[in-house]
């Protein structure tokens, strides 16, 4: 009753657990920690690409919430645990169209070929992160798996106005003794050849995305120093950052 009065359509299915379907996903309201939830969750995300809210009606433990999102479920929530609960259940629901929505644009359709419920997901976490959020970005992946193209994506989508430009940086040809001036720039005479002064990545990609393709690359004393910068910057003033593949740990 509560979700019907906040606008989310209820439509209850037949059957166990385990055999429920959702007709395009949706909402699994559960009771009990068992088994079959986690399979009902399973059966719905994992075999058909919907994704599942899995609200209990009571708390939910920290232990079974994380067996529900190993299970593929996109979020769980417990209903007596939040303010409000049938209206943050309408904000996901209507967050997960506006995103569906943008997969089903031309921007993404004429760029982005793939239909595998993997692809899918990524392109699902992509634009959810780089259109609602104004959070830094890790895009991991071999050489060829199109992490550039999600780095242009991401700033296509980015929804701040005014919005800087694209930077792209590959770490693979910076020479480790003007790392620095490639990075942050340098002061005409600051070293040898420096005939004039040169802006960095970070200054060009100000207010705008900044990807570092194959950060990996880069020396471990360089590494820690973008990690430095990334950390203590206020991340509203910051430029979204997007990097190639982490170094081996």
């Amino acid at each position: 009753m509560a979700l019907s009065e906040a606008g989310v359509r209820v439509r209850t299915r037949s059957g166990t657990h385990g055999s429920s379907e959702l007709a395009a996903g949706g909402i699994v309201l559960f009771g009990d920690a068992s088994p079959a939830v986690r399979e009902c969750v399973r059966a719905n995300a994992a075999s058909h690409g919907h994704r599942v809210l899995a609200v209990g009606t009571t708390a939910v433990g920290r232990e079974f919430a994380w067996d529900l999102m190993a299970a593929g479920a996109a979020d769980v929530l417990g209903w007596d645990q939040i303010p409000e609960p049938a209206s943050v259940v309408l904000g996901r629901i209507r967050r997960w169209a506006e995103v569906d929505q943008l997969i089903d644009s031309p921007l993404i359709r004429e760029n982005l070929v793939g239909q595998s419920l993997s692809w899918i997901d990524v392109i699902r976490r992509v634009v959810e992160a780089a259109h609602f959020s104004h959070s830094s970005i890790l895009i991991v992946g071999e050489t060829g798996t199109g992490k550039e193209l999600l780095a242009k994506l991401v700033h296509h989508l980015d929804s701040r106005v005014p919005k800087g430009p694209f930077a792209l940086l590959d770490c693979t040809t910076v020479v480790p003794e003007l790392a620095g001036s490639e990075f942050f720039g340098h002061e005409r005479g600051a070293f040898t050849n420096a005939v004039a002064s040169r802006e960095g990545v970070f200054a060009t990609a100000d207010g705008g995305t900044l990807f570092l393709d194959e950060v990996g690359e880069l020396s471990l004393p360089m590494q820690a120093s973008l990690l430095r910068i990334v950390s203590r910057r206020p991340p509203n003033s910051f430029p979204r950052e997007s990097s190639g593949r982490p170094r081996n740990s």
